[in-house]
């Protein structure tokens, strides 16, 4: 669980871009998982509700599937705002690069 928070550098009628979304997937990734050589094979994300300044996220991350003979692991995610409603949605997949 991680949890990021929009400051006042934004508009208060922001919404959540894909690009920043994408940036806090991205850092997950590369920061938090334990193996570092690794390659994004594919990312979607679906967005359900809009996100505000202010607003709190919670990234939920989980793996669901793991092909140990290519070294590929695909993982689903959802970004929870404060009030535990589904801001977005979404999997990626990721090979080891051992």
């Amino acid at each position: 669980m991680f949890k990021f928070k929009l400051g006042d550098t934004f508009n208060s009628e922001f919404i959540l871009s894909k690009d920043i979304y994408d940036g806090f997937i991205s850092y997950f990734i590369g920061e938090e998982l334990p193996v570092k050589e690794i390659v994004i094979l594919s990312q979607d994300i679906k967005f359900k509700n809009p996100v505000y300044l202010n607003d709190i996220l919670q990234l939920n991350v989980s793996v669901f599937e793991i092909y140990e003979s290519v070294n590929v692991i695909n993982f689903k995610f959802k970004f929870i705002n404060q009030k535990n409603i589904t801001a977005a949605k979404g999997k990626f997949q990721i090979k080891k690069l051992i």
